[in-house]
């Protein structure tokens, strides 16, 4: 059986939000919280977020700020498609109509509320994650050459008395 949890996640944000001094918006038709989190620090002064409450999870935003045009928007695809397969922890999403670009984070919610900790950490990974990778973004949007691939770490070499024995044992 599902319980509606709806209601105990909207105090709980509620919560989270005020206790952090964030100035937000709350829809009560769509149960969402719209706020921006401000940082100086980031190529973008500021991000706009979204946290959608639903019975069993919280749907995390964060909106990229800049629209991106239909000629732009099959490399910007292409990009985040590649981005995409390297995260564990959320994902990037262009909406191919309106041309907005998402970072969507998932909030399990499933028979528990989030800790402050929790919801921390998703909006300080979706701030993060808008402020590594917006300018490959923006360099997309500004220049007409093919984009770089995402950086993936260094695949260790293995030990060449490993690989002979791994080729001993295929030849088997």
């Amino acid at each position: 059986m599902k319980i509606n949890h709806s209601q105990k996640l909207v105090q709980r944000v509620r919560e989270h939000l005020d206790k952090n001094h964030m100035k937000y918006m709350f829809d009560e038709d769509a149960d969402c919280f719209h706020f921006p989190i401000y940082a100086a620090f980031s190529s973008f002064f500021f991000t706009m977020f979204s946290l959608h409450m639903e019975d069993d999870c919280i749907l995390l935003d964060a909106e990229f700020p800049l629209i991106i045009d239909p000629p732009h928007r099959a490399p910007v695809k292409a990009f985040i498609s590649d981005l995409n397969s390297t995260m564990k922890n959320g994902c990037f999403h262009l909406n191919s109509m309106s041309g907005r670009l998402l970072f969507h984070i998932y909030i399990d919610c499933v028979e528990r509320i989030p800790t402050d900790a929790v919801l921390s950490r998703a909006l300080t990974y979706a701030c993060a994650m808008m402020d590594l990778h917006c300018k490959d973004l923006l360099r997309l949007l500004t220049d007409a050459s093919e984009p770089k691939k995402p950086a993936q770490a260094p695949t260790p070499k293995a030990h060449p008395a490993a690989e002979d024995e791994y080729a001993a044992l295929l030849r088997q």
